[in-house]
């Protein structure tokens, strides 16, 4: 059987060859955008359009990669709380305290509310193969202005305090001021 590495590599090519729209999200997003006081710890998430959400599963399925439950994949990522987040483990590594594992989350690009019109390539001084996984050049981005919209309509869709919520709002803060909190 081939590595975890060789297989996240190999589905990478298949969702290019399948001309899959991917489209970042999260921590790599965040960054790019300017939250500079977050670390990449080589998890991807990734916004799927809806009529290639399937797709995607089965290609990642058949690329050997196994969709994680709770118990070997904890949440700690706020997206990672939606019922229809589909995450896989990308770790080779054992659990242990301190940096989380890496995951591969695929998101319904319906839950941001994003358009086919509010995505834009990524720049090519953005591609790291410094990382494991390397984030493939396929893999589009959004403006921070369409981010912080789409990040305003999932706060509004929650009702009350959550988890969701509050991670939220933080991305929209820590994106909107870069980070600079007041004390």
């Amino acid at each position: 059987m081939s590595s975890l590495q060789d297989r996240v590599i190999r589905l990478f090519e298949r969702l290019k060859a399948s001309r899959i729209l991917l489209v970042e999200w999260e921590t790599t997003l965040w960054i790019r955008l300017g939250n500079r006081d977050l670390a990449w710890n080589g998890s991807l998430f990734l916004l799927v359009p809806d009529r290639q959400f399937q797709q995607v599963l089965n290609l990642t399925i058949d690329a050997g990669l196994s969709p994680a439950d709770e118990d070997t994949l904890p949440s700690i990522y706020p997206c990672e709380a939606l019922r229809f987040a589909v995450r896989f483990l990308i770790d080779e590594s054992p659990s242990t305290e301190g940096q989380p594992r890496r995951r591969l989350v695929f998101l319904p690009m319906f839950w941001t509310g994003i358009t086919r019109g509010g995505i834009v390539p990524r720049s090519t001084d953005a591609d790291s193969k410094e990382y494991y996984p390397p984030i493939p050049s396929s893999i589009q981005t959004v403006p921070l202005s369409v981010a912080v919209a789409a990040l305003c309509r999932i706060a509004n869709r929650e009702n009350g305090p959550s988890r969701l919520r509050t991670g939220v709002l933080e991305t929209i803060f820590d994106l909107t001021l870069g980070g600079r909190r007041q004390e």
